[in-house]
C-alpha cells in the first residue's frame, strides 16, 4: 500500500453539483490546492496532466478525517 504524498492529486466529490474536483496539495492535504474540473467519467476536462487511476483501497485512514471519508485519491505524480 503506497502512502499518499503531497504531490498526489486529491479528488473531492461535490455531490451538490455532481462534479468531481481535483487539486494538488502542497504542504498539507487541504492547503494550497489548485483546482481542476473533471467530468463524472473521470476524463480530464481542464489542462491537468493526469493519467487517472482510482485507488480507493489505497486511502490512508490517518489522512482522511471522518468529515471527508467520501473523498477519493487519484495517484499521479505531477512534474
Amino acid at each position: 500500500m503506497r502512502r499518499t504524498t503531497s504531490f498526489d492529486l486529491v479528488v473531492l466529490k461535490m455531490a451538490i453539483h455532481g462534479i468531481v474536483v481535483a487539486g494538488i496539495a502542497s504542504n498539507s492535504l487541504f492547503a494550497h490546492v489548485q483546482l481542476f474540473l473533471l467530468r463524472r467519467n473521470t476524463q480530464v476536462k481542464s489542462r491537468a496532466k493526469a493519467s487517472c487511476l482510482f485507488l480507493e483501497s489505497d486511502i490512508q485512514p490517518e489522512l482522511t478525517p471522518p468529515l471527508y471519508s467520501g473523498y477519493t485519491f487519484i495517484h499521479h505524480r505531477v512534474d
